[in-house]
């Protein structure tokens, strides 16, 4: 487990290296974050997002353009990992394209438009599976980043407009500094047969490597 925890801690050292944030700076005394993820429907009062789902046009091609635009617009919108704003509008986007399509009856389009209607709904389905497993796959790597929650809040002040004071943003950025140099330290000393007992089955490595993607996205 800790061979292939090391596969992350690349990642760690990145975010430990980050300059520790300092009451110093700001001349008064650290406070605890209070600013919160925003919920969905804070955010979709504040930035409504427009989706083609809306769009009257039921041309079969003129639906496979508008799918693409639709995941485009929330690709580019939602960015952090793990955000379950994004996730909710993604769920969202895909059950309403879901009941679009059903809504068309399929035995009177012509051969053209039937083809067309099943490519769009194998890729609907496709990207639905993708998305669950994503999902799923996120939340078996996120306890390899135990500082993940901070990371969210920090990462959501920028993306949904929630922006923190500079003592909130100090204290978050000095708590995920100190934790991620506490776990980069554990990584590095040489693990004892006690160690090695406690620690049970191995990790896959292919958690491992979803960790440090996880970290990856959380730079961009």
């Amino acid at each position: 487990m800790k061979f292939q925890l090391r596969l992350v801690a690349w990642g760690l050292f990145c975010i430990g290296s980050f300059p520790v944030a300092s009451s110093v700076w700001f001349g008064q005394e650290k406070k605890e974050p209070t600013s919160a993820v925003p919920s969905s429907k804070e955010v979709k009062a504040k930035e409504p997002i427009v989706l083609a789902t809306r769009s009257n046009d039921t041309s079969i091609s003129s639906l496979i353009s508008q799918y693409a635009a639709d995941q485009k617009t929330l690709s580019a919108r939602f960015r952090i990992p793990l955000d379950p704003i994004g996730q909710e509008y993604r769920r969202s986007m895909l059950s309403s394209w879901e009941a679009k399509l059903a809504a068309i009856p399929f035995e009177k389009l012509d051969r053209d438009n039937q083809i067309d209607w099943l490519m769009l709904d194998g890729k609907i389905r496709h990207d639905r599976e993708g998305m669950e497993r994503k999902e799923e796959r996120n939340g078996a790597a996120r306890p390899l980043i135990p500082y993940s929650d901070k990371l969210m809040q920090f990462c959501a002040s920028k993306e949904h407009g929630t922006p923190l004071t500079a003592e909130e943003a100090a204290t978050l950025l000095d708590a995920i500094a100190t934790q991620a140099n506490e776990l980069t330290k554990a990584l590095q000393k040489p693990a004892k047969d006690s160690d090695k007992k406690l620690q049970g089955e191995p990790m896959p490595a292919t958690v491992a490597i979803d960790g440090s993607v996880l970290l990856d996205q959380f730079s961009r």
